[in-house]
């Protein structure tokens, strides 16, 4: 790889890094969230378990993606290190699976709580309200 090129690179890895955390982390939170409005439906067990699921799969990836983009050059630390001999791999593919992972994970997030919010006793309108507002983190 060319020194600009890799600078480039391990730039957009420490990026990628930032970008997976905090996605992984606000996830998790609205994992969390739709948890705690799942305990005042009446969904049943199944909400309950997809929602459990879905966070572990979070947690895994969040995990994963840490590793992978930590784990792109040989030895770890010419990754900040360039007088050290080494190499790093192209992370391009990497990040292009994370932004696809992040985006079904999204999807699935926004779109776990409907059937719960569908079952709340709230006009019409303000349930419209509330699932625009879900709609929004898409955004």
């Amino acid at each position: 790889m060319i020194p600009g090129q890799l600078e480039t690179t391990l730039k957009l890895t420490i990026e990628e890094q930032k970008f997976n955390s905090d996605v992984g982390q606000l996830d998790l939170l609205c994992i969390g969230m739709v948890l705690r409005l799942w305990r005042h439906s009446i969904s049943g067990q199944w909400f309950h378990w997809i929602s459990v699921a879905t966070g572990i799969i979070v947690a895994a990836y969040l995990i994963a993606a840490i590793l992978a983009m930590n784990l792109i050059c040989r030895p770890i630390n010419f990754m900040w290190d360039m007088t050290v001999k080494g190499t790093c791999e192209d992370g391009t593919p990497l990040m292009y699976a994370s932004a696809g992972f992040n985006l079904i994970i999204d999807l699935i997030v926004v779109a776990l709580p409907m059937p719960v919010i569908w079952t709340l006793q709230m006009p019409k309108d303000r349930k419209a309200g509330v699932i625009w507002a879900f709609l929004l983190a898409l955004v």
